[in-house]
């Protein structure tokens, strides 16, 4: 006998994309803020500063790729909105969040960083683009 999917598996899963988005979303912001500041005081050299932030633009996206992997496999997918709708979440909700992310990975991944000028600009785009979270007490 097949134990049923309740709502703490929904949870559950909701935990897992509610983790995978937000340390995403906290990580793309702290590296650029973190980065700004590398670009700042020049140092490391901008072509080093330029490769930490392609490489980080590729680790964005390949912890995004589960949100494509899902979409494709139609037993699974429907497994999740079924665990969506026991808690009331429209899967809409999680493909703006990630489609957003994509976005940011994706300009990231595509721009110009030879300068600290050019990565300045870079940071400021992303800071804005991923805002700090409200948070009930500070992190």
């Amino acid at each position: 006998m097949a134990v049923p999917i309740n709502f703490l598996d929904a949870f559950d899963v909701f935990l897992q994309i509610q983790q995978n988005l937000r340390g995403l979303e906290r990580d793309i912001r702290a590296n650029a803020v973190t980065w700004k500041g590398m670009a700042a005081a020049q140092s490391p050299p901008a072509g080093t500063l330029r490769t930490f932030m392609l490489d980080a633009a590729s680790s964005y996206l390949t912890r995004l790729g589960w949100v494509q992997t899902l979409r494709d496999n139609a037993t699974a997918r429907q497994r999740v909105l079924d665990m969506l709708a026991k808690l009331q979440i429209p899967e809409q909700d999680i493909i703006d969040k990630a489609t957003a992310l994509t976005t940011v990975a994706n300009q990231l991944s595509g721009a110009t960083l030879n300068t600290y000028t050019q990565i300045n600009n870079v940071c400021d785009a992303i800071i804005v683009a991923v805002p700090a979270r409200f948070n009930l007490w500070p992190e």
